[in-house]
């Protein structure tokens, strides 16, 4: 009852600001704009949104140590679901329990799950900050970045004694569950010591964020939206951390309010902010689409191996 009442939630949040949204819009200059779509830039940021998948799964296949063709597949897997089910974090979810299947232990394709997204996030976070920066559009939205630039540091700098502590307090029940949270936890450790790991994992997500605001840049220019591309930096770090918490379906309507309310601050009006938009979101699904191609490959095979 609870899982129906959340996701009818998510409905109404996604449909809610879509339909708030489009009744303040002109129809008409929508139609126009994708009418007169760029569709040389529109086809580039599309192959952008490729590459990004990509260079995402090879990073986590030099995380977890995972074949680099297992890796993609998992993860256009991961955008499958991310797409049709609430928030980001259910795609990743989604990836953990492929994982299992595939033979990689839960605790250790948790583990490496978690350190990607906390890779990606302190990439975000940084590149946020040097497009915020450059912009200098507002000092508080610089403070937010700064905020969570220092959050991040500290938490790779306090990690250890934040596990340690955990690691006490779990050993005072040993259980089933107790041992499975020490496991986690010293696989967590592992990958928190291998310095090496950590900052190739961070240097390849700050490649693939560049391209993954590169492919958003280029849509919305393909729509003639006119805006530097550190401006977007901002907006994009910004969009990202509101996408991965699952309170829509697919960012649907999150992603929308979010373009038109960031990009109404630069002048840009609400038809070509919400037509750039849509489109961003057409991509998502294109990789939505060759994730559940991926996904049906993958029932089919188990099918034909019982």
């Amino acid at each position: 009852m609870k899982k129906k009442l959340f996701l009818f939630i998510q409905i109404t949040i996604s449909v809610g600001l879509l339909v708030a949204i489009l009744r303040k819009s002109d129809i008409d200059e929508i139609v126009k704009g994708v009418r007169y779509l760029d569709s040389g830039l529109y086809i580039v940021g599309i192959i952008l949104s490729v590459v990004f998948v990509i260079i995402n799964a090879i990073k986590w296949s030099v995380i977890c140590k995972v074949d680099i063709k297992d890796s993609i597949q998992l993860t256009y897997i991961s955008q499958f679901y991310a797409t049709i089910l609430p928030g980001q974090i259910t795609g990743e979810a989604v990836k953990i329990v492929y994982a299992k299947k595939k033979g990689i232990d839960i605790s250790n394709s948790t583990a490496s799950v978690l350190i990607d997204k906390v890779t990606s996030f302190s990439a975000i976070f940084f590149l946020g900050l040097i497009g915020i920066v450059f912009d200098n559009k507002s000092a508080g939205i610089l403070l937010v970045f700064a905020g969570l630039i220092v959050a991040s540091v500290l938490m790779f700098v306090f990690y250890k004694r934040f596990s340690l502590y955990l690691k006490l307090i779990m050993g005072r029940k040993k259980n089933k569950a107790t041992k499975k949270i020490n496991r986690f936890l010293c696989i967590m450790d592992e990958y928190m010591d291998n310095s090496n790991v950590l900052v190739v994992a961070i240097l390849i997500s700050i490649v693939c964020q560049v391209v993954g605001m590169m492919s958003h840049f280029l849509v919305l220019k393909a729509v003639g939206l006119s805006i530097h591309f550190y401006s977007l930096m901002w907006i994009y770090a910004f969009l990202s951390i509101a996408l991965f918490v699952p309170i829509s379906i697919g960012g649907l309507g999150v992603r929308e309010a979010s373009y038109v309310g960031f990009l109404g601050l630069y002048g840009i009006s609400r038809e070509i902010a919400l037509t750039g938009s849509l489109l961003i979101f057409s991509i998502t699904i294109v990789n939505a689409l060759v994730g559940g191609c991926v996904t049906l490959g993958r029932v089919v095979t188990d099918w034909r191996e019982t």
